[in-house]
């Protein structure tokens, strides 16, 4: 199963109710519990679905036995898949394009500061002021953020996202060691 909203799960990792087990060959079902899938009767379009025991549904797709972690699937007979909602898909995708969005504001409050701190020159106070609350102001975006889309599996994003607040904290720490506010 190829999906951007769909991952698929290491042998070691606890089936949840809904996770999509795809058979070779083609065949797929919905995990239920432990001992109950909903399957299809045969590969056929027009067959019905119906709730079927595991062990049945696997006895038709040869023997049911478990690998070792490292042979990961069960016994490459079947890859099991979790996935996320089409909104929450959309929804961390509007997110990140809200992260690249925060990561160029800062980039350029980074840039600025930096050719005042060049110039050797008291920096002024309405440009502190008002990068301290351009700085907070993307902090709090950042917070946003991060209670809802980046308590993601996805570890690129992650590492962007600690990144880009950990810019912020310490630009706004050199700000205050500059001029207390």
């Amino acid at each position: 199963m190829k999906s951007p909203i769909c991952k698929k799960l290491r042998y070691e990792e606890k089936n949840l109710p809904g996770d999509i087990i795809e058979f070779k060959g083609g065949h797929a079902a919905l995990f239920l519990t432990e001992k109950i899938i909903f399957n299809k009767v045969s590969n056929d379009i027009g067959s019905p679905w119906r709730f079927e025991h595991m062990n049945h549904a696997f006895r038709e797709f040869k023997e049911f036995k478990k690998c070792s972690s490292s042979e990961g699937d069960i016994c490459g007979m079947v890859d099991i898949f979790r996935c996320e909602s089409l909104n929450n898909y959309l929804s961390r995708a509007n997110s990140d394009k809200a992260l690249v969005y925060i990561d160029e504001a800062l980039n350029k409050i980074e840039s600025e500061y930096q050719k005042e701190t060049l110039r050797k020159a008291r920096i002024q106070k309405n440009n502190i002021y008002f990068w301290e609350a351009e700085l907070a102001g993307l902090e709090n975006d950042l917070l946003k953020l991060g209670s809802f889309s980046y308590e993601t599996e996805y570890l690129e994003n992650k590492f962007y996202f600690n990144s880009i607040y950990y810019r912020v904290r310490l630009l706004r720490k050199a700000l205050m060691g500059r001029f207390p506010i």
